[in-house]
């Protein structure tokens, strides 16, 4: 239990892999993966508070802060990044970092991210980001909204 505790709060670093191939949906339609670093922070026990999810762009990239609650600290955030046209989908998933049989406090952790995406060109995209809780079917929308980018 001390281990997994230990886990729960100590800061991930994952990054996804720059993998750009291109996924065909339809005829018309194809998905290009992107590359996006990924980061969290330790783990807030304390009281929930009212956290937006952000975006800035910056020269070519875009810098998203959002927030994540998991229902133990015993889980890890993951994160993808595709693009279909014009919109740029972030996908935050968590995955339990129990074995079976492991044990873990129950309380609900409220984890911080930051997730960047770079070498974007220049023009308006439509962001998505989508919060997945693993085991269950439950998506969230954490936000969609205009962004527009510019390389100066």
């Amino acid at each position: 239990m001390v281990i997994c505790l230990l886990v729960g709060f100590l800061v991930g670093v994952g990054y996804g892999t720059p993998n750009h191939e291109a996924i065909p949906l339809s005829e018309n339609a194809e998905v290009q993966r992107l590359p996006i670093e990924f980061r969290t922070k330790a783990s807030d026990l304390a009281e929930r508070r009212e956290h937006r999810t952000e975006v800035r762009a910056l020269k070519d990239q875009l810098v998203i802060l959002g927030h994540f609650s998991t229902p133990t600290p015993c889980y890890r955030l993951n994160a993808t990044a595709t693009r279909q046209s014009d919109i740029i989908t972030v996908e935050v998933t968590s995955e339990s970092t129990l074995s079976p049989g492991q044990y873990c406090i129950t309380v609900i952790a409220h984890v911080s991210y930051e997730a960047v995406i770079s070498n974007l060109r220049p023009g308006t995209y439509r962001l998505k980001v989508m919060h997945a809780h693993s085991g269950t079917q439950r998506v969230e929308t954490a936000l969609d909204q205009a962004i527009t980018v510019q390389t100066r």
